[in-house]
């Protein structure tokens, strides 16, 4: 966390603000999950036992991949204060039926496969990062942020396993529905690069009590 602020030039500290950076796993250093649980709903109830801990509501950012934070607001609607989405991945609302692809990934050979030629691959890191965002001249300073905990024993294996749960449409989340995201309580707001607009506009209309910010 440290690393991605000190190059963004940005303090919270600066503003009165604590800032806790919660490491899920199987990214970063925590200890990865012997049972491979890495789907939405554990996700969150790892989130939300963070949140107990504090003992006071917080607002809770999620980015990405992190888009499961918001089941926050749907399961445990007293943990935070506010929720901030940015540039979320918050896949299909209301799916009918599973990806084909995310039942491929469920084997355990391709998983690997896949994980090991284009995630943990150290040639192979720098132009998926790139195929990802918009500012392509970005992707190279962040690469040995990334690569750092790829370095741990075992880390294949652990993204392998977390690999089907990105995919899935099918994992039985509320944030999954349009009409629990729509009775969320706590104050959201939504940020997205004005490129992801013709995306968004059903996610954003579940939510649709939320301010919308272009970047």
């Amino acid at each position: 966390m440290e690393r991605f602020l000190e190059r963004s030039g940005r303090s919270p500290g600066a503003a009165g603000l604590a800032v806790i950076a919660i490491d899920l796993p199987p990214f970063g250093w925590s200890d990865r999950d012997p049972s491979a649980r890495y789907d939405r709903i554990t996700q969150a109830e790892r989130l939300s036992a963070i949140l107990g801990v504090l003992g006071k509501p917080a607002v809770v950012v999620g980015h990405s991949f992190g888009r499961g934070s918001h089941r926050v607001g749907t399961a445990s609607p007293g943990a935070g204060s506010g929720l901030v989405l940015v540039d979320a991945a918050l896949g299909e609302l209301d799916p009918k039926t599973e990806a084909p692809v995310a039942k491929v990934m469920r084997a355990e050979p391709v998983a690997q496969l896949a994980t090991s030629a284009i995630v943990t691959n150290p040639n192979a890191l720098e132009p998926f990062l790139r195929s990802l965002i918009e500012r392509k001249e970005q992707a190279h300073r962040w690469i040995p942020v990334l690569r750092e905990p790829m370095l741990r024993e075992g880390s294949t294996s652990a993204y392998a396993a977390w690999l089907p749960n990105l995919l899935t449409k099918q994992d039985g989340a509320l944030s999954r529905r349009s009409a629990t995201l729509s009775a969320i309580k706590i104050p959201v707001a939504l940020i997205w690069g004005t490129r992801t607009r013709s995306r968004r506009s059903r996610k954003a209309s579940a939510l649709r009590h939320s301010p919308v910010h272009d970047l």
